[in-house]
């Protein structure tokens, strides 16, 4: 009789997988609608318009990764670094809309669960 934990471990370790890919796919759609109106930018109150979209989308993108929290799919330390992610995504995208872009690099999220462990790791240990 197979255990049932393994099966469980499978399933969430499966449900864990599907909702980084989910929020990689959805930070990559979000960027590249937010770099297509950086793109169009032509007058003031455009410039403002984008500005308050970068916002509120990665408002949106931080909803998800709460979500994903709630749901079990990914704990504190990665949670944590997502909204860091999400933070350097915003103000690399709100640098880009300025015209300012070189200051902020573009951070993208390891896709392997080691190297998303080991990136964790590396923000929890001190700087000196």
């Amino acid at each position: 009789m197979p255990k049932v934990h393994s099966t469980h471990s499978s399933a969430e370790s499966d449900l864990r997988d599907h909702f980084h890919n989910y929020f990689e796919l959805l930070l990559d759609a979000e960027r590249s609608k937010l770099q297509q109106a950086i793109g169009k930018l032509g007058t003031q109150s455009e410039r403002h318009d984008v500005l308050i979209q970068i916002d509120c989308r990665i408002y949106y993108l931080r909803g998800a990764v709460r979500m994903g929290k709630l749901l079990g799919l990914i704990d504190h330390d990665e949670a944590k670094i997502n909204f860091g992610t999400l933070s350097l995504e915003r103000d690399r995208l709100r640098s880009s809309a300025l015209g300012t872009e070189e200051s902020v690099p573009l951070v993208k999220q390891p896709s392997t669960g080691a190297a998303r462990i080991e990136l964790i790791k590396k923000s929890l240990r001190p700087t000196v």
